[in-house]
């Protein structure tokens, strides 16, 4: 699952390995993560639908980019130091 979250192989070994992993919570996050990617991509085929009924000649992403930055502040908190596991990563590569 780490993969369709798009993170890079060193890291899903890097955590899998590390002494402190712990598989339920490595899971729990990983769901997390792929409940926001969904509800992401959802928006974007809501959006383009709605493009495609009216006919919209241009396309205003800024709604969807807010939404996507107030779901990472939710999970991330809204530092800038991150923590080692799947949530921490995440944060990272989204920020």
């Amino acid at each position: 699952m780490f993969r369709a979250l798009e993170f890079p192989l060193k890291e899903i070994k890097e955590i899998i390995y590390a002494r402190n992993f712990d598989r339920n919570k490595a899971l729990e996050q990983q769901i997390e993560l792929l409940q926001l990617k969904k509800e992401h991509l959802e928006k974007l085929i809501t959006f383009a639908r709605g493009i495609l009924m009216i006919g919209g000649k241009t396309m205003d992403f800024s709604v969807l980019t807010q939404a996507n930055t107030e779901n990472i502040d939710n999970v991330c908190g809204g530092t800038a130091e991150f923590s080692s596991d799947a949530i921490g990563i995440y944060c990272r590569q989204n920020r």
